[in-house]
């Protein structure tokens, strides 16, 4: 058995959150993410190998993995880095 934060700490706010928990997970309403292995776009591929039709909203621009975008924010970053005083 996994030893809860609560039973180190005694809290109650932190009682009623892993009730809450339990609750969601008893009710099979836990929502478990997915590790891609590949880039944000319409088809993904998660670490067990399967590909998934991809409906999530974060990379609507296609930009997670333009390889321009990502050069120029990496100089940028390194720029501000070696500029700092």
């Amino acid at each position: 058995m996994q030893t809860t934060y609560t039973e180190t700490t005694g809290s109650t706010f932190y009682t009623n959150i892993d009730d809450q928990i339990n609750t969601i997970t008893a009710n099979k309403l836990l929502k478990h993410e997915y590790v891609l292995l590949s880039p944000q776009s319409p088809k993904v591929v998660l670490d067990n190998g399967k590909t998934l039709l991809n409906f999530c909203a974060n990379n609507y621009l296609g930009l997670a993995d333009n390889h321009e975008l990502i050069s120029g924010v990496l100089t940028i970053s390194n720029n501000a880095v070696t500029n700092t005083n």
